[in-house]
C-alpha cells in the first residue's frame, strides 16, 4: 500500500499548488478531494485485482497457445478474439473504482485520511457482498475469469464442429463419384458379355453339321457388333 500513499500524497501536493484558481475555495477543495480519492481508488483496485487479472490472462493465453496453429488456424483466431472480448466485458475493475469513489468522496478528508478510508473500503468489499452483488469484487472477478475461459472453449469447439460439417458435406459426393462410375462400367461389361455368350450358344444349338462354321462366323460377327455398341 506504499504506492497508494505516494499517489495520494502527490495528488494532494498538486492540489495545494493550484493557488491561481479563480473558483471559490470550497468548490475547489471539493473538486481536489474527488481527484485525490479517484486516484487512490484506482491505484488500490488495480493492486487488489492484479492477481485475478493476471491469472485470467495467463490461463486464457495458455489455452489459445495449446491450439495447433498449423492445422487449426481458424480456431486459433476464434480463441484470440473471444479472449480479447472477455478482457473488456467483465467490467469489474471499473465498477469497483466507481463504487470506491462514491463511498469516499462525500466526507472532507486530508491525504492521510483518504488513504486510510480507501484501504478500509477495499478490504471490506473484496470478498464480501458489495454494490448489490452476491459477493465481493475479487470473488466476482475470479468467477468472471473462470466463466470466460469456459465460454472461450465452447466457442472454439462449436467453430470446429461447423467446420467439420461443412467439410463432410463437400467431401462425400466427390468421394462417391469414382466408385459409382466404376460400378456402372462393370455392370455394362457383364451384361454385354452375358448376352453375347447366350446368343453364340443359341446359334450353335440350332445349327448342326457343316453349318457350324457359318454359325460361328455369324455369332462372332454379332459379338463384335455388340462390342461396338458398348
Amino acid at each position: 500500500m506504499q504506492r497508494l500513499i505516494v499517489v495520494v500524497g502527490l495528488v494532494a501536493a498538486a492540489v495545494m499548488l493550484q493557488g491561481c484558481s479563480n473558483k471559490p475555495a470550497q468548490a475547489q477543495a471539493e473538486a481536489d478531494r474527488v481527484v485525490a480519492v479517484t486516484s487512490a481508488c484506482s491505484t488500490a483496485v488495480d493492486e487488489k485485482l492484479k492477481p485475478s487479472v493476471d491469472k485470467y490472462n495467463k490461463d486464457s493465453q495458455a489455452y489459445c497457445d495449446s491450439i495447433m496453429t498449423m492445422f487449426d488456424t481458424t480456431k486459433k483466431a476464434v480463441c484470440t478474439l473471444k479472449r480479447t472480448q472477455f478482457q473488456s466485458t467483465c467490467g469489474i475493475p471499473r465498477r469497483w473504482k466507481l463504487a470506491c469513489v462514491n463511498a469516499n468522496s462525500a466526507i472532507v478528508m486530508n491525504a492521510t485520511a483518504i488513504e486510510a478510508a480507501v484501504t478500509a473500503y477495499i478490504g471490506s468489499s473484496d470478498t464480501e457482498a458489495a454494490d448489490g452483488m452476491v459477493s465481493g469484487f475479487v470473488t466476482q472477478t475470479d468467477m468472471c475469469g473462470t466463466n470466460a475461459i469456459q465460454s472461450i472453449k465452447e466457442a472454439v469447439a462449436a467453430h470446429g464442429m461447423r467446420l467439420y460439417d461443412a467439410t463432410a458435406k463437400v467431401a462425400n459426393p466427390q468421394a462417391a463419384e469414382p466408385l459409382f462410375f466404376a460400378m456402372s462400367g462393370f455392370v455394362i461389361v457383364m451384361v454385354v458379355g452375358s448376352v453375347a455368350f447366350g446368343v453364340k450358344r443359341f446359334v450353335r444349338n440350332r445349327i448342326s453339321g457343316t453349318g457350324t462354321a457359318v454359325a460361328d462366323q455369324e455369332a462372332q460377327a454379332l459379338v463384335e457388333h455388340l462390342g461396338e455398341v458398348e
